[in-house]
């Protein structure tokens, strides 16, 4: 009896994990640039970064709302991302600013941090964040530049002009 107790115990944990497990995947599968645009979606992943890291944080939009396709959208929201986490993994900054410039058809995305920044001529062929962020903009025809020098803190511009 005690053992079909503990079976029937480990059945219902097994059940509440693989509930926990496909609920996580679910929630992996919401693209938020569907759900609330990119601008939403922007500010949602700063404020986020804020309130794990405790970092300061500022965000501005100007402009009128493009008219990007989803992929294009998507690039530039995952090339953000990626440039946040950079920051708030190596840049040991205090302040991040992202700043989305919406000009007619075109879009500039800037992510900025007050870091120390890097030397280009350092990074290893084995960043693939940045390789990543650069497969991103070519993808959509934007074009990408990281502004960088050691104590100077790192600057991502994602130009899409169309």
């Amino acid at each position: 009896q005690a053992a079909e107790h503990a079976v029937s115990d480990m059945t219902a944990l097994a059940r509440s994990g693989l509930s926990d497990v496909l609920h996580a995947i679910q929630e992996l599968r919401v693209d938020p640039v569907q759900t609330m645009g990119l601008e939403g979606a922007l500010r949602d992943m700063l404020s986020q970064v804020e309130a794990r890291t405790g970092l300061s944080t500022e965000m501005t939009v100007s402009g009128q709302e493009s008219d990007l396709t989803l992929e294009e959208a998507g690039a530039l929201y995952r090339i953000a991302e990626v440039a946040l986490l950079n920051a708030e993994r190596h840049a040991a900054a205090s302040r991040l600013s992202l700043a989305l410039e919406q000009n007619g058809p075109g879009v500039r995305l800037v992510v900025a941090d007050d870091g120390r920044g890097f030397d280009q001529e350092r990074i290893g062929p084995d960043r693939y964040g940045l390789i990543g962020m650069r497969e991103r903009a070519a993808i959509i025809g934007a074009d990408l530049d990281i502004v960088t020098a050691p104590g100077q803190g790192t600057r991502v511009q994602c130009t899409l002009a169309r």
